[in-house]
């Protein structure tokens, strides 16, 4: 199941924002270090085998603290992510708790949804991530694979958050 939504992402990513004028960014939002860890793997294999989808190894990162399975950021991407400029390095970043708060960068353009937001506080700051606006930016995007159906939009009606996009 996580191969197939990873091979979605990856080509519903590559087909609407690899046209668009500026770079944007994919945050998936997974329900644990050990997703991160495997998505992310499972991502660039996936990017190898299909070079039509343009994705470098570098394109795809996780991010998630401490160690899973003896590994580290560091053991994954390559180095650690200290900070919102290492994590905009990536096209497509792969999440567990780590940048679903505070991450500010106006290329978030799709936010899939890995796992279940449980308050209506969390579901409005992860769905304020890819709603910053920035010249041609497209209305941002979200794909919930975990959620019920209009779960998420109900909890942000809570905080009245009216966002408004061209």
């Amino acid at each position: 199941m996580l191969t197939a939504r990873v091979r979605l992402v990856l080509e519903h990513f590559h087909s609407t924002c690899d046209p668009l004028s500026y770079r944007a960014q994919g945050l998936v939002l997974c329900a644990s270090r050990q997703d991160v860890l495997d998505a992310t793997k499972i991502a660039r294999v996936l990017a190898r085998r299909n070079p039509e989808l343009d994705f470098q190894h570098e394109d795809i990162l996780g991010a998630f603290s401490g160690s899973v399975s003896g590994e580290t950021e560091k053991d994954l991407n390559g180095f650690f992510m200290r900070s919102a400029m290492d994590a905009k390095r990536a096209k497509i970043l792969f999440v567990a708790h780590k940048f679903e708060t505070g991450y500010d960068n106006p290329a978030v353009t799709c936010l899939y949804m890995f796992r279940k937001i449980d308050t209506s506080t969390l579901a409005t700051q992860v769905l304020l991530r890819h709603c910053s606006k920035r010249p041609g930016k497209i209305r941002p995007i979200t794909i919930d694979f975990a959620n019920q159906d209009g779960q998420i939009l109900s909890e942000t009606r809570f905080h009245q958050c009216i966002l408004k996009f061209p």
